[in-house]
């Protein structure tokens, strides 16, 4: 698989309103020890990125020297996205070659980046880049292909996660789109996700 070395990326640049993303061109992220790189097929947008963006987990009144998940300023610019899903298109030194091609979700609370471990979790989109962009990064540990398998869109991640590591996705199943339509659903849908998904939410 060929790997380009520019893809475009919607980033945010500041707090504020969706005026601070722009769409630009940058470069494909370099995989490190223990990352994969992933072509993103599908990303939602969660409730998470907006609250983000608008500085509303800061303790501060919204200041952006503590408005990211571990109370720390946001790596500005930033490529937000916490909800992915996509194929593994390369990996990094120590991550099996076979990963390659496989079909992943990506788990969104990080435990490891560049093969090191966190002492505080990140959040994927928050304090490091997410994917809503073409390719993005992360710990080869974070995407997984039994998820991957279960769902077609990179929404169901709000309502697996939301719903606990062992809730069944087949809960979550939503109708498919007919030929020429688009499902679209709003990042943290509500308590009940797979009745909400079975009303067309």
């Amino acid at each position: 698989m060929t790997i380009p070395a520019k893809m475009r990326a919607v980033q945010l640049v500041g707090h504020g309103g969706p005026e601070m993303l722009e769409l630009r061109e940058v470069a494909v992220p370099e995989v490190r020890r223990g990352e994969v790189l992933v072509r993103v097929a599908a990303a939602a947008v969660n409730n998470t990125d907006i609250n983000t963006r608008i500085g509303w987990y800061s303790k501060g009144d919204n200041d952006a020297a503590d408005a990211s998940w571990t109370g720390t300023a946001l790596p500005l610019p930033l490529i937000q996205g916490a909800d992915v899903c996509g194929y593994i298109a390369a990996v990094g030194e120590g991550v099996e070659p076979d990963r390659v091609g496989e079909r992943v979700l990506i788990e969104r609370s990080l435990t490891e980046i560049a093969g090191e471990q966190l002492e505080t979790p990140w959040y994927f989109g928050s304090e490091c880049d997410g994917g809503f962009a073409q390719y993005t990064r992360v710990a080869a540990r974070a995407p997984s292909r039994q998820r991957a398998e279960r769902c077609r869109t990179g929404q169901l991640p709000v309502f697996l996660f939301h719903r606990g590591e062992h809730a069944d996705p087949c809960s979550c199943r939503a109708g498919r789109p007919r030929a020429g339509h688009r499902r679209i659903g709003r990042g943290g849908i509500g308590r009940d996700p797979a009745r909400r998904s079975a009303r067309g939410a």
